[in-house]
């Protein structure tokens, strides 16, 4: 549907623009665009300075306004965006609803083009849809959305010119019919912003659904940079001298919009009302006098504008005001359907519908026989007139003249002439008649009769048309009144007859009066004269009543009596009775009632009075009481007697008490809740013999004597009627009877009797045990005391685990069963291992426990160290034995800790190195208990560190282990051996007392290859670059630390030689070995030991000098030889040398 251009003039009339100022959102917002500006009244195409909306470039954007109520929207008028090359607008649709969804509401209209730019585009709605929520909307378009001014416009609200004529249009802004005027451009104080409201025929505002503060919220949220503050008058006061809150119009306010904190009524003057923008818009009161604030007007519509009208109609009045009428006309023919008045209304709308207007044609007419036909306006469309009338002697019958009306029909009935003149009427027998005109239509004829006769029909008739008399003549008939009625218990006397003129006399009996005529006389038209006659009993009317006094009686006729009675409380003084005489009067004279009153009587000691009747008057009576255990002694009702004096006497209140309670054989009792001590001082005083008796409450006890049991209530009490409650017990001798067995068990009575305290004995066969208590008693109530005793199978429980590596297995939880105990590997059994389960139901013995098992620390090893790899000498560890460098080790390199406490394989030494010993000597190492051997020590050198090329497990090597295991066992080799000891043991004795063991560096040796010169018949040796793995050099494989690798290359090791200089180039890469923790360089000289540090180790660094003169060579500079000096100890890999 293309969009349309519509006149603004029409629209100013009939539609009304309700989006302007309402909240307004939109899909999204760019730049300076934001939705509000789509409704904001300015309607310039220039989005400079941000006077348009802007969506992202996204698909299907939309805007929407929300008109805050449902109204029916007829069209909508967008302005777009012109200037700069802007997307033009396509694919727009136009919906309106209550959905948030824009493709969930009605379709009003669309245009699937592109709207040209810059221009106002109508979409008018095929008929009014009704809706909240207006979308407008590019359906379906990847693009960006911008209009400049959205209105929406309905006939449900009035205009903005039909507020107040005299504020301009800019300044008022519409919702919900009503009009408001935001007066944000200066301040004034509360009287004076109200009085300029009402002189613009409004008042401040006063009509504030949620809604419309929405509405308002709104429009002081879009102008909050226009306030100089934010604070505008309301139309609410206080009412004075009290808390209540009035609208300006006199309505009470019922739910007020207070801020926080609010009211507060500061000094007593804040009796007006603002919106108070710094409290979300909210309440606050305010001092009235304050002359800088804001304010709001509410005006209500004072015309209802230009009234819509339909084709051919014409509107007669000017005068569009409130409360004032105009009328629609339709063209001569045509007929007005609908309301052809109108009223505006207060609300400024008209009300009822403009009506239309209908051809109409009635059709034409014809004229009536003996008559004619005048059609007045020569047409016979809507309104046209015709005339009928007939000739002369003939009357017309109908409507004389008709119009054209709805529905294309005549109104009236059809005319019809008739012949008007009727014969000469015929007087009756005995009487007479009279004409009164010519005999045409409407003459009348009378009818009258002679003396003594009465006329019996009607008495005038009159000429129809047609020529007939309306009525038949009347007939005369001879006048007779006949019998009078008699009254009752009266006569009747009739002196001559019925006739006219006759007389009928009446008479009542005595004790009656007559009522009516006493006579009656037959008059001309056939009836008795005066009124009927009756005979009624005399009556003497009601008799007099004296105050405080009522009558009672039958009736007030003649011999009737009545009786005067006074209220409760009076006593009647003169004659009760009185008759109702003949003569209409009672006898004697009305009595009087004089007041009596008795008074109230002393109080009653332990007692209470009460009057039945509610006072102490005449006849009132009263009741005494008693309390709680005391009876009446005397009459309990008393009455006030007519001398002002109670009946008889007062009575008496007494305590109730109970004798001595009956006492069966063989019973003890106990009394509890008397007052013995006090009824027995009571009686001294009044020199009484003393009797104890017993007060209501009172309990009395029954036991029995020993051996003997109470049959019956133990314990009755003293009621309130003297007597003790149900019966006494008697006491019958206990028998117990034979004591129940167990289910499993046995019972014996050691006395052999039930009665009394006798004992009952239980017992349980073997493996099992008493539950409960072995002996039960026979007590006083015939039973056995305490429960039956159960025998139930001995179970000894799971046996105790004092400890997690402790462990145990049963064979069962019964008498007999053994429970075994056994530890976790590395633990041995302390104590005894099985245990019995006895009778008691217990274990037998204590749980045994487990005991780390600990081979204890190795015996020192001379010329050599022992290393513990986990610092421990507990089950599982595992030690490596090193020997200095100029010895070799004799025994497994690393021996573990077994589970029976001892250490793996033979013990180690260390030995002198010889050749020897170095070229045929190895020394066997023994398998540990459970495991393999250590082959650690199958190698003929002592030293802590293998070969690479030469490592222990290749082929060629096993060879040679084996080789030197044939000859290890051989007798040259023992001599060798002792020798070697001895030669170590003597060179290292003096070393020892330097020694200081390092235990910060207890780690063990990674698993490197350090070369060792062992070149005997040398004063000093440098080891060749081309000295190959195992020639004239051993070497031993060290143990590796966690996480350690070989480090080749990554130092420099230094190796020095010779008795003046010891400096020397570096070996050969292969030959070459790191550690990270230290570097090392050994050689020999006059069989003392040299070693020197190289510096490219930064973490540690060693030095020592093994000659007897003291030569050192610290940090792998060359060394000089100082006389007389000691050097000191060597550290190397954590052992002092």
């Amino acid at each position: 549907m293309k969009p349309t251009r519509t006149n603004p003039k029409l629209l100013r009339h009939c539609l009304t623009n309700v989006a302007q100022g309402k909240p307004a959102s939109q899909s999204s917002s760019a730049r300076s665009g934001p939705a509000s500006n789509g409704n904001d009244g300015d309607s310039s195409s220039l989005h400079d300075g941000g006077r348009c909306t802007e969506t992202l470039n996204e698909t299907s954007p939309w805007w929407r306004v929300d008109l805050l109520d449902s109204y029916p929207v007829q069209m909508v008028r967008v302005t777009t965006r012109g200037c700069c090359g802007q997307q033009p607008m396509q694919g727009v649709e136009v919906r309106v609803g209550t959905s948030d969804d824009p493709q969930q509401n009605r379709l009003c209209s669309w245009f699937p083009g592109a709207l040209p730019e810059g221009q106002d585009h109508d979409f008018v709605c095929a008929r009014p849809v009704t809706g909240r929520y207006v979308y407008v909307q590019m359906v379906g378009v990847v693009g960006v959305l911008s209009v400049c001014e959205v209105e929406v416009f309905t006939a449900q609200e009035f205009a903005k010119e039909q507020c107040a004529p005299s504020v301009p249009l800019e300044r008022l802004s519409l919702y919900n019919q009503i009009c408001y005027e935001l007066h944000l451009t200066e301040g004034t104080n509360y009287r004076e912003a109200r009085q300029y409201c009402q002189r613009n025929s409004g008042d401040l505002v006063h009509t504030l659904p949620d809604p419309a503060f929405k509405f308002l919220v709104n429009q002081l949220e879009r102008t909050a940079d226009q306030l100089t503050t934010k604070l505008l008058w309301i139309g609410v006061q206080k009412v004075p001298d009290t808390q209540a809150w009035n609208w300006v119009n006199g309505d009470p306010v019922v739910k007020p919009r207070w801020g926080q904190d609010q009211p507060n009524s500061y000094v007593g003057e804040q009796n007006c009302v603002v919106l108070d923008g710094g409290r979300d818009w909210l309440w606050n009161d305010f001092t009235c006098k304050i002359d800088y604030l804001h304010w709001i007007c509410e005006y209500r519509p004072q015309l209802c504008g230009s009234p819509d009208r339909q084709e051919n109609t014409t509107v007669v009045g000017t005068d569009f005001s409130v409360n004032q009428t105009i009328e629609y006309r339709c063209p001569e023919g045509w007929q007005p359907i609908g309301d052809e008045l109108r009223t505006c209304k207060e609300d400024g709308q008209w009300s009822g519908r403009a009506p239309s207007c209908r051809f109409v044609d009635c059709g034409p007419l014809t004229a009536p026989e003996d008559g004619e036909l005048s059609m007045l306006d020569d047409r016979t469309t809507f309104g046209a007139r015709a005339r009928f009338t007939c000739k002369e002697e003939h009357a017309l019958l109908g409507d004389p003249l008709r119009t054209c009306g709805d529905g294309g029909k005549w109104t009236g009935e059809p005319a019809k002439c008739l012949f008007a003149v009727c014969p000469e009427p015929a007087a009756p027998e005995h009487g007479s008649v009279t004409v009164r005109g010519n005999l045409t239509a409407g003459t009348e004829a009378l009818f009258s009769c002679d003396p003594g006769h009465q006329l019996l029909g009607d008495t005038v008739t009159r000429c129809k048309l047609g020529g007939t008399w309306e009525t038949p003549p009347p007939v005369c008939r001879l006048i007779d009144c006949g019998q009078p009625p008699e009254p009752t218990h009266g006569t009747r006397t009739l002196n001559g007859g019925t006739l006219l003129g006759d007389v009928a006399t009446f008479s009542c009996p005595e004790g009656y009066t007559m009522i009516g005529s006493r006579s009656r006389s037959c008059l001309s038209d056939g009836t008795w004269s005066g009124e009927p006659t009756q005979c009624s009993l005399i009556d003497c009317g009601e008799p007099e009543v004296p105050a405080d006094s009522y009558v009672t009686g039958y009736g007030f006729h003649v011999n009737s009596s009545v009786e005067y009675h006074c209220d409760d409380g009076f006593l009647l003084e003169g004659e009760a009775v009185r008759e109702c005489r003949l003569d209409g009067t009672w006898s004697g004279q009305p009595p009087t009632c004089r007041f009596v009153d008795c008074s109230r009587p002393f109080a009653l000691l332990h007692g209470d009075v009460q009057y039945l009747s509610g006072g102490t008057s005449l006849g009132s009576e009263l009741q005494y009481s008693c309390s709680r255990n005391y009876q009446l002694v005397g009459e309990p009702i008393r009455v006030c007697q007519a001398d002002g004096t109670w009946s008889g006497y007062a009575p008496t209140c007494e305590q109730i008490r109970c004798e001595q309670p009956e006492k069966p054989s063989h019973s003890l009792t106990t009394v509890t809740g008397n007052d013995s001590r006090r009824q027995k001082v009571k009686q001294i005083l009044l020199n009484q013999r003393f009797r104890e008796t017993f007060r209501v409450g009172a309990k009395v006890t029954y036991s029995c004597k020993q051996g003997y049991k109470v049959t019956g209530a133990a314990e009755r009490t003293c009621l309130n009627t003297g007597g003790w409650s149900g019966l006494p017990p008697s006491c019958e001798f206990v028998d117990c009877g034979p004591p129940p067995p167990p289910v499993i068990g046995n019972v014996s009575l050691p006395s052999r009797a039930t009665f009394y305290g006798a004992v009952a004995e239980y017992s349980c066969p073997d493996k099992y045990q008493l539950v409960g208590d072995g002996q039960r008693v026979c007590e006083g109530e015939g039973a056995w005391g305490g429960e039956l005793p159960t025998c139930e199978e001995v179970d000894c429980g799971t046996p105790e685990r004092p400890e997690e590596t402790l462990s145990v297995s049963t064979s069962g939880q019964r008498v007999g069963d053994l429970a075994t105990y056994s530890c976790v590997p590395g633990h041995r059994l302390v104590g005894t291992a099985s245990r019995t389960c006895l009778a008691t139901g217990g274990w037998s013995g204590a749980p045994p426990r487990c005991q780390v098992v600990d081979c204890a620390p190795l015996p020192t090893l001379e010329n050599g160290r022992v290393y513990s790899l986990n610092e421990s000498t507990e089950y599982d560890t595992l030690v490596e034995h090193h020997c200095f460098p100029t010895h070799r080790r004799r025994g497994p390199f690393r021996r573990r800790c077994t589970r029976d406490g001892t250490w793996s394989g033979m013990s180690t030494v260390c030995v002198p190195r010889t050749p020897q010993l170095d070229s045929t000597e190895t020394t066997p190492v023994a398998a540990e208990p459970g495991g393999a051997a250590d082959n650690s020590g199958d190698v003929s050198d002592s030293s802590d560190v293998s070969s690479a090329a030469g490592a222990a497990g290749s082929a060629e090597q096993r060879d040679q282990q084996a080789r030197h295991i044939t000859g290890a066992w051989t007798g040259s080799a023992v001599v060798i051996f002792l020798v070697a000891a001895v030669l170590v043991a003597v060179f290292w004795l003096r070393r020892r007392k330097q020694a200081e063991k390092n235990s910060s560096n207890n780690h063990s040796l990674e698993e490197r290859q350090v070369p060792i010169t062992t070149l005997p018949g040398m004063a000093v040796y440098a080891v060749p670059a081309d000295v190959r793995p195992g020639e004239g050099i051993q070497t031993r494989p060290l143990p590796s630390r966690p996480n350690e690798e070989p480090i080749y290359n990554e130092a420099d090791d230094s190796f020095s030689s010779g008795p003046d200089s010891f400096t020397s180039e570096p070996p050969a890469p292969d030959n070459t070995y790191a550690n990270r923790d230290a570097t090392y360089a050994n050689g020999l000289h006059h069989g003392s030991v040299l070693y020197e540090n190289g510096v490219s180790d930064a973490s540690v660094t060693y030095a020592n000098s093994g000659s007897d003169t003291g030569v050192s060579a610290p940090n792998g500079r060359p060394g000089s030889r100082d006389s007389g000096t000691h050097s000191p100890p060597v550290t190397v890999n954590g052992m002092q040398m």
